[in-house]
């Protein structure tokens, strides 16, 4: 599988496939590849060099003849999604349409066979050799329409602007002259005008970054079904720590009931989180496959969280997937809740949000990720979402024993950063889990997540390392606390491939800021990833004047005297009207 050469498509309204009976709306795509390892580059959505009448009538002939038995064949689930190995992209997204999906081949081969199942090929010549051009079809249906999920007919595919790029000052640079100038590069690739804002802050302070600690509430299915007090004692220990502890906000890994169909259990849940909601106390919810089919939605659906400032919203009608952003010793974080087995329209929703919000530290909460031995139970998520550089947590449940309910995984991010995935579930122990809760305390000034078990009903630690009950996990965090980023200025209507500048005023001497650039088409931002930083220059300069001793000679006259420039190499001096007046 190989570079891209020539990728032309065509956009048919109807095509009525008689032999199933249906009528789909599609896209086709054709074009010339040649076999040889590597990356097959993303098609742009243009159409590029050999569109001649052969070639149209190549396709023709090939979607007459395929309209029998390989148009099952290509239809049947698309190619399968194989872990890792390189991702062939051939659409970004319709702008407006939330369930558009990126279609995309991926393979972990250096060969076309997409593994054991041959779904497409270029031209059947696998074994033809390097470099020599293949063609294909690729037919990808259901896409165009007006059915939920679908993009208009005659919708533009929009790709989001590329990252801004740095101009000046250089990262980490000292010596920056006040006002600052900040320039970047920004480009977009269907050309399209850019609004481009700088974003800036004071980095720390003189006070480090305080700890602060996430709450991660496990399945309390058997506790809603049998141990009520014990869930209210978790809740209520959380809001009476609430200060002490730093705990800036809680979630639920999903299963919060047993039967998604009792009432009972739903009263029980609602209750122990209500406690939560008297105290202020920010949290959110996902469900499990205990919750789904049932009540969930009438007791933890939108109306419960669209009036709490945390919540940011939903995907589809319902609250089984949503979002909600938090903030704690000057940095933001975004954490989904994800349904269990989400389907690959929910993950692709999560992935947008961790790139709409890249700016912001990325926590995903799933219901079924890890395995009790630490392995894989569920990883299409994660498989989806591991290019996020802010990506950093993964949280789930779901897997249990009476003796054991820790797992950890560390991963590598596309871009070599370290996420960890985290299970916590207890509900196999003694009443209903024991109210034991997973404990997340941020230590900025040593990079570091200190991970504990705790239960506030037994008032008891779970402290064995060797299962993840008691841990360290290496993480990234300014050492200092710095305030919320501001909006410096914005540029409107900016050219693709500009360089565009702002001046950056009221900054002090010998102090150090950073900042970052986000870019918008007017559909989709795109912000510049980590921030970048700089330190300004000595003290700002200051005057002192040189005090006259014998005013008569100056009888009658205006006084005048000369003022000191002190950043400057003495004696640099420049004259100042001290004020008018009459010598004594």
């Amino acid at each position: 599988m190989a570079n891209s050469q020539d990728v032309v498509a065509w956009e048919l309204d109807t095509i009525a496939y008689t032999s199933f009976g249906l009528v789909r709306v599609g896209v086709f795509l054709w074009g010339e590849c040649s076999e040889r390892t590597g990356v097959f580059n993303s098609w742009k959505g243009k159409m590029t060099g050999k569109s001649s009448l052969l070639h149209v009538l190549t396709l023709v002939g090939l979607v007459l003849s395929l309209i029998g038995p390989m148009t099952a064949t290509l239809t049947q689930a698309a190619l399968p999604q194989q872990s890792g190995g390189t991702i062939v992209t051939f659409q970004e997204g319709v702008p407006g349409d939330t369930g558009t999906l990126d279609t995309t081949i991926k393979y972990n081969t250096s060969t076309t066979s997409y593994g054991s199942q041959v779904y497409g090929e270029w031209d059947t010549q696998e074994t033809q050799g390097s470099n020599t051009p293949e063609i294909a079809l690729l037919q990808f249906t259901n896409i165009f329409g007006d059915g939920v999920g679908q993009s208009s007919l005659g919708s533009t595919i929009n790709q989001a602007p590329a990252a801004p790029t740095l101009v000046q000052p250089a990262d980490d640079a000292t010596d920056v002259s006040i006002p600052a100038t900040l320039e970047v590069t920004v480009t977009d690739p269907d050309a399209d005008p850019l609004d481009v804002t700088f974003y800036g802050r004071q980095v720390g302070g003189t006070a480090p970054a305080e700890d602060f600690t996430l709450i991660v509430i496990p399945d309390t299915q058997n506790m809603a079904t049998s141990y009520p007090a014990v869930f209210n004692s978790m809740t209520q220990w959380i809001s009476n720590t609430r200060v002490i502890s730093n705990i800036v906000f809680v979630t639920h890994v999903g299963d919060i009931v047993n039967t998604a169909s009792s009432t009972t259990e739903w009263e029980r849940a609602d209750a122990a989180f209500d406690i939560l909601d008297a105290a202020g106390v920010p949290y959110s919810v996902g469900p499990g496959n205990h919750d789904l089919g049932g009540l969930y939605n009438n007791y933890f659906g939108i109306s419960r969280f669209s009036s709490k400032p945390w919540y940011q919203g939903y995907y589809g009608s319902d609250n089984y997937n949503n979002y909600s952003f938090f903030s704690a010793s000057g940095m933001d974080f975004i954490i989904i809740n994800l349904q269990y087995n989400p389907d690959t329209a929910r993950i692709h929703w999560a992935d947008g949000l961790l790139q709409t919000y890249s700016s912001r530290r990325g926590i995903v909460v799933q219901h079924n990720l890890l395995n009790l031995n630490n392995s894989w139970y569920n990883q299409a998520s994660y498989n989806a979402l591991r290019d996020n550089p802010n990506l950093f947590l993964m949280l789930c449940g779901h897997m249990h024993s009476s003796t054991d309910g820790s797992a950890y995984r560390a991963e590598t991010g596309d871009d070599g950063h370290t996420i960890h995935i985290l299970l916590t579930d207890y509900q196999d122990y003694p009443n209903g889990g024991n109210g034991y809760l997973r404990l997340l305390t941020f230590r900025p000034a040593s990079d570091e997540i200190f991970a504990q078990v705790y239960s506030p009903y037994v008032n008891t630690y779970l402290t064995n390392a060797s299962n993840y009950e008691q841990f360290t996990m290496t993480y990234e965090m300014p050492g200092s606390s710095g305030g919320a980023y501001q909006v410096i200025g914005t540029r409107t209507g900016v050219s693709s491939g500009s360089i565009v500048s702002i001046s950056w005023s009221g900054l002090g001497p010998l102090t150090e800021y950073e900042w970052y650039v986000a870019a918008s088409d007017g559909v989709v931002t795109t912000t510049s990833g980590s921030p970048w930083s700089f330190t300004t220059s000595g003290a700002a300069r200051s005057y002192f004047p040189i005090i006259f001793k014998n005013f008569k000679q100056y009888r009658g006259s205006r006084l005048y005297a000369y003022w000191d420039q002190r950043d400057v190499p003495y004696p640099a001096q420049v004259p100042g009207v001290v004020r008018s007046q009459r010598a004594p």
